[in-house]
């Protein structure tokens, strides 16, 4: 995973040139809708410090009560070390993650771009559907046979964010979020976020949003350019295209189609 110092989020969906090519990193690759992934701002977490300590409630001698903005406790310091007191009536929200057991994400090559692959079959495989692996994904994107996802996954560029946008309508209902505190609300709702990441590069990236803590302002991802395929980093680190919180498995032809087709030929990391 790479992360960048600027977070670049926005709720309306940003345009995206039909000439930029992005890089095989995120496995989404160029030809963009102008209409696709929206972008938001997520601002970093305010623990205080801003306030300049408490103030005097009236009482003799004065109290202290530091109750901007709200959340921990400075034992009512009236000059507590960090310039600003917080709510001594309220605790740090605990980290909020994803209930239950949560799959293996495989790992991928930084050169291939499958992220966007093994992003949708980890959310097809928390959610629990049977019979959806990481072939049926290719080929919804094309790729009909093992040598073509090679060729398209594996040494080529991956999908556009056209094409990742219809998959992830076609076999989930999902929402676009915009904020830490809806990704909080999802996650503890037990709906997987795909997070549509801006590398360094210019490339995108696809992971997997599984758990947030709102009190340090930091997110676990299911990230298949992380080693061992989990990582927990600042969401302020993160340049965020767009954020997808999934709620559930569509009822359609397609999901019936890839569900219940056999001969399925990439279940495992690997294709071959």
């Amino acid at each position: 995973m790479r992360n960048s110092n600027v977070v670049e989020l926005n709720s309306t969906l940003e345009l995206l040139n039909e000439n930029e090519l992005y890089s095989f990193k995120g496995g989404l690759a160029g030809g963009q809708s102008e209409t696709e992934i929206p972008e938001v701002i997520i601002p970093a977490p305010d623990h205080g410090g801003d306030d300049d300590g408490g103030f005097d409630d009236g009482s003799n001698p004065p109290g202290w009560n530091d109750d901007d903005p709200p959340g921990w406790n400075d034992g009512d310091d009236p000059f507590p070390p960090d310039g600003g007191g917080i709510d001594d009536n309220n605790t740090p929200p605990p980290p909020n993650n994803l209930p239950g057991t949560l799959p293996a994400m495989c790992q991928q090559a930084s050169y291939s771009g499958s992220c966007a692959v093994r992003a949708l079959d980890w959310v097809g495989k928390y959610l629990g559907v049977s019979g959806l692996n990481k072939d049926d994904f290719a080929e919804f994107f094309g790729a009909k046979t093992p040598a073509d996802a090679f060729n398209t996954f594996e040494i080529g560029a991956g999908t556009t964010p056209s094409q990742y946008l219809t998959a992830i309508n076609s076999f989930f209902t999902s929402t676009n979020i915009s904020s830490s505190t809806d990704i909080n609300t999802h996650v503890g709702q037990g709906h997987p976020v795909l997070a549509t990441l801006i590398m360094p590069d210019g490339g995108l990236h696809a992971a997997v949003i599984t758990g947030i803590d709102v009190s340090t302002g930091m997110v676990t991802m299911a990230n298949s350019l992380a080693s061992g395929g989990f990582e927990t980093v600042a969401l302020s680190s993160l340049n965020i295209r767009g954020l997808n919180a999934i709620t559930g498995v569509q009822n359609n032809n397609v999901v019936t189609k890839y569900t219940s087709d056999t001969g399925d030929w990439w279940t495992q990391c690997s294709i071959y």
